[in-house]
């Protein structure tokens, strides 16, 4: 997992030619992928990948690798991961989505990669609310943008009755 994490291709090679468990986790549920990925070590991701790996694998808290590459702002981990079956739209136990981790770092190319892929951006989390209102509230603007544009529900209410510009009213 540490070779992943660290982008050590040669030592993932190695160790996926001795036979290594793809999948194997340690006891938060991390696997090599999700270190990889969260890195945005593309070689060992397609090496990983090629070897099997799961790409909708979930840790403890719910979070796949997508969520890691997200957050991160790993474009290219981001495409690899959904081209090669990532499902953008799992959320993990706060209801949080790969976008919503995009929105949660101020990754928009990220966002914009998802949306592009097929993310819906209307999912709310486990408080109801919609990446456009989490963005809104933090004072991302380009993730803001790229959000509109990719079709996300400028008049959605949180479950306290709040919309996205109400919410951003709120920021100070």
């Amino acid at each position: 997992m540490a070779a992943a994490e660290s982008g050590r291709e040669s030592a993932v090679a190695s160790l996926l030619s001795a036979g290594a468990d793809v999948d194997a986790t340690d006891k938060t549920g991390w696997t090599a992928v999700m270190g990889a990925a969260g890195e945005g070590h593309t070689g060992c991701l397609q090496l990983l990948l090629g070897a099997g790996a799961s790409v909708n694998g979930i840790n403890k808290s719910g979070r796949t690798a997508l969520m890691g590459a997200a957050f991160g702002g790993h474009v290219a981990a981001v495409r690899l991961l959904v081209d090669s079956g990532a499902k953008p739209d799992m959320q993990d136990h706060d209801g949080w989505t790969a976008l919503r981790w995009a929105c949660k770092g101020n990754k928009p190319r990220v966002v914009q990669s998802l949306l592009n892929r097929g993310a819906r951006p209307d999912i709310p989390d486990s408080d109801g609310w919609e990446p456009l209102t989490a963005a809104a509230l933090e004072g991302h603007l380009h993730v803001v943008r790229a959000l509109i544009a990719g079709g996300a529900r400028v008049n959605a209410r949180d479950s306290d009755g709040n919309t996205a510009l109400m919410t951003s009213a709120f920021k100070v």
